[in-house]
């Protein structure tokens, strides 16, 4: 699956366990499992996801601000990427080795 396609993927679930409110009824580890990935890894995806205004963290609550039906998964989404990883450095890199 490509980069793109499991990002929607993980963003439909994420509304699909959301509350009303946007809010996420689960725990990152919980989504984990349930995706089948590491918790880091979707700790990865998550600070993205914060970082491109696709949720909100608040304390340890995160909520899902965008119906993922409005969201342009295809080059909009890779393009609003690319300015996020501008902004940030690699998004696999360590905090140390991005600002470093």
């Amino acid at each position: 699956m490509n980069l793109i396609k499991s990002r929607e993927r993980l963003y439909r679930v994420l509304w699909s366990l959301a509350d009303r409110r946007g809010v996420i009824q689960r725990s990152q580890g919980e989504i984990a499992s349930l995706m089948d990935m590491s918790y880091q890894q979707l700790s990865i995806i998550f600070r993205e996801f914060v970082g491109m205004g696709m949720l909100h963290k608040d304390r340890h609550e995160f909520t899902v601000l965008h119906h993922p039906n409005k969201i342009p998964w295809d080059e909009g989404y890779r393009e609003l990427r690319e300015k996020y990883i501008e902004q940030i450095g690699p998004i696999n890199a360590t905090k140390a080795n991005r600002t470093g």
